[in-house]
């Protein structure tokens, strides 16, 4: 399992991770966290991962990701990528 995390135009290296795991049934999610309305990749990165892409973005910090709940509970063999 893993937990992928980028920010902006930072989730550039992510995607050819996702595609990876997404090419070999990999179990992923992605957390895509951006200021605007219309984040980069967003139609590639939809098609890729499916249901395993959560966008967190709005203006002035609307929909922001909560690390504290993603990250709560540490599970044995996660990995996490930023």
């Amino acid at each position: 399992m893993g937990i992928a995390v980028g920010g902006g135009i930072g989730v550039t290296p992510l995607l050819a991770m996702v595609r990876a795991l997404a090419r070999t049934n990999g179990s992923f999610e992605l957390h895509y966290c951006a200021r605007g309305p219309t984040p980069a990749f967003v139609d590639e990165l939809a098609t890729v991962c499916g249901h395993r892409l959560s966008i967190h973005s709005g203006p002035a910090g609307t929909g922001r990701l909560d690390v504290q709940a993603a990250f709560a509970t540490p599970q044995p063999g996660v990995h996490v990528y930023c």
